[in-house]
């Protein structure tokens, strides 16, 4: 009994082991945006590498939501308060 509980125990767990990729991790969307973000920053700005991972993100359909929000909330809003456009709420007459 002890014998068969020591070979099922090793054979799961030699079954169970996963060994590491051979390449480099896969980018996903969440990093294609946070590095958009950080190349847009005053500090680090770089047009060309935002540039790359918005159309990184853009050769995706499935990732069009998230462009969207990129584009609109993070580099639109920021872009209007530094070029110093303040947004005024219409008060009708």
């Amino acid at each position: 009994m002890k014998k068969w509980t020591l070979i099922l125990l090793c054979l799961f767990t030699a079954v169970s082991v996963r060994a590491q990729t051979s390449g480099p991790p896969r980018e996903s969307p969440a990093d294609y945006f946070n590095d958009f973000v950080n190349f847009t920053q005053e500090k680090t700005f770089d047009a060309d590498s935002a540039l790359y991972y918005a159309r990184k993100l853009a050769s995706n359909e499935k990732y069009a939501v998230l462009l969207n929000d990129l584009i609109h909330n993070s580099f639109a809003q920021a872009f209007i308060q530094d070029q110093g456009f303040l947004i005024k709420p219409f008060v009708g007459s």
